[in-house]
């Protein structure tokens, strides 16, 4: 069977070598399948036991996830793919340290489990860190390995902010202004 082949623009410079490119390949091939397990599990578990609150919703994020781990799974190769993860999951990191802020959990798997404070948010840091090393590693345009790390840096915020208009009044409030604790600090 014989190799695909390397044009010379690949071997430039000796930035990516046939060797390379296969350990890149299989890193990439990996992740994408361990992404798309946990991606599988946050799905069943939003259709397994959705919230009572939201059912609809998680319904809704469910499906999605499905989509996406079957597009991340088809697609692992393309360095866009992972551009396009880094900024997910730079997102997803922004929610749940909002919600872990606010002393709750980010939802991420639905009612099924609730994973302690700050774990979601310190994975999908740790995810879009990767899919960002998985750009540079799938030899993307350095400009877009810049502008992917501008959105990745600009998607945490985004992520804080969507939460925050998301998440009940009550949440928001300091911990120290809460009427209840205030209450039960008085009767003491």
């Amino acid at each position: 069977m014989a190799e695909a082949a390397v044009s010379p623009d690949d071997l430039a410079g000796g930035v990516i070598t046939p060797g390379k490119r296969g350990r890149v390949h299989m890193v990439s091939l990996v992740f994408a399948l361990a992404t798309a397990a946990l991606l599988a599990f946050a799905s069943f578990a939003k259709f397994y036991k959705p919230n009572p609150k939201q059912e609809m919703f998680d319904y809704a994020i469910g499906g999605v996830q499905v989509l996406i781990l079957i597009g991340l799974i088809a697609l692992h190769r393309k360095w866009w793919t992972w551009s396009g993860m880094a900024v997910l999951w730079a997102g997803m990191a922004g929610w749940s340290f909002f919600k872990s802020w606010h002393g709750t959990s980010c939802g991420c798997f639905a009612a099924l489990y609730e994973p302690p404070p700050y774990a979601t948010a310190t994975l999908d840091t740790v995810l879009a860190l990767v899919s960002l090393g998985l750009v540079m590693g799938r030899a993307a345009p350095k400009t877009m390995v810049g502008l992917t790390a501008i959105a990745l840096i600009a998607a945490g915020p985004a992520g804080w902010g969507v939460a925050a208009q998301a998440t009940p009044p009550n949440l928001e409030a300091p911990r120290e202004a809460n009427p209840a604790r205030e209450r039960a600090r008085v009767r003491m």
